[in-house]
């Protein structure tokens, strides 16, 4: 039985050639991200799905990790939803298989078996990962369907919105991700 193993940008498959099995390894990180400008708040859904930004008060915040241990946590994963190199999905920990994505310039978790908008969901669901792109240490996600424009946070609430080249906006969009831990696992993969 021949094997081949391919390492392209962080994406590993294997290909069984003798069997014709191709699985691919998706890898992803679990992580919290904190605003740069509101160190002490990070990306948080509330019970009705909505992305905002909440204060981590460190008493509050061990209790909340006591009763759910992913309550801030996402899964990096790269590449995102579309596959495209590049990209990244941002799922929720704290609900399997719900995802962060936009609908009409808000960020929301959404089903991503039975999502709102299905003809949009993998796009809006995916973003281009920008390491230190502004800030060193800090990231910004920038929407693969709109790429003018950018996660950020404004009134605490999580938005897409155009890039306007200001200190706030860069501030705004800016987050720092803490906690890393990475998890593979091997899927099927399209011939």
């Amino acid at each position: 039985m021949a094997a081949l193993w391919i390492l392209m940008l962080g994406v590993t498959v294997f290909m069984d050639v003798a069997a014709g099995l191709h699985l691919k390894t998706i890898c992803s990180e679990n992580v919290m991200f904190r605003s740069k400008n509101l160190p002490n708040y990070s990306m948080r859904v509330t019970y009705g799905g909505k992305g905002y930004i909440i204060a981590t008060n460190p008493v509050t915040q061990k209790k909340l990790e006591e009763e759910d241990p992913n309550i801030n946590m996402w899964a990096l994963e790269s590449p995102g939803l579309t596959g495209v190199s590049g990209t990244v999905s941002l799922a929720w920990k704290g609900k399997p298989g719900f995802y962060l994505r936009h609908i009409n310039g808000l960020l929301q978790i959404d089903s991503k078996d039975a999502p709102a908008n299905p003809d949009f969901f993998l796009k809006d669901a995916t973003f281009i990962y920008k390491k230190d792109w502004v800030f060193p240490g800090y990231d910004a996600f920038q929407s693969s369907n709109y790429p003018r424009q950018f996660i950020r946070h404004q009134n605490f609430r999580l938005k897409l919105q155009t890039y306007d080249g200001s200190s706030l906006f860069k501030n705004d969009a800016s987050f720092k991700k803490v906690l890393g831990k990475e998890q593979c696992e091997k899927v099927p993969a399209p011939v």
